[in-house]
């Protein structure tokens, strides 16, 4: 595991973030729970070449946003298996910290929606519309934050 990632991986343990990635120059963490803050990304164009990332929870749905966001390697405290099959085939490198079966909705009584909206998807892109609309994003936009940690010298 590269060291940025590393240092990702710290980050979000030490701000309980959801999502950190970071480059030698940049450091951004979202609080943001599940995967709001990946799709908001791709509607705006973003992209995280260059960039180093650590997430608490990866699934199918994020694994999408990830094969599209194209960040330089990835780390996932919990992956799913569907996950996994999703960034082998679109090529982004990943380590996992525990693999599961399956991602479950918060409640613990069912699967995660947004895996269960992106469930028959075959492409990063299919996947991108079904969340759309499963989040509602043609209305307002951006609930999501971006946060400027300090940079550290490590990243």
């Amino acid at each position: 595991m590269d060291r940025h990632t590393e240092n990702a991986k710290r980050l979000l343990l030490e701000n309980d973030a959801a999502l950190v990635y970071c480059n030698e120059d940049e450091v951004n963490t979202s609080n943001i729970r599940g995967v709001l803050s990946l799709v908001l990304m791709v509607k705006e164009k973003r992209t995280m070449k260059g960039f180093y990332c650590a997430d608490k929870v990866v699934g199918k749905a994020a694994a999408f946003m990830y094969a599209i966001l194209r960040p330089e390697e990835l780390y996932a405290f919990v992956l799913s298996e569907k996950a996994e099959a999703v960034l082998r085939k679109y090529k982004v490198n990943y380590f996992f910290g525990e693999r599961v079966p399956a991602i479950i909705n918060r409640k613990g009584d069912g699967f995660c929606p947004m895996e269960t909206a992106t469930e028959k998807a075959e492409s990063p892109e299919e996947a991108f519309e079904l969340l759309k609309e499963k989040l509602n994003l043609s209305c307002e936009p951006s609930k999501a934050k971006w946060v400027e940690a300090p940079i550290l010298k490590e990243c």
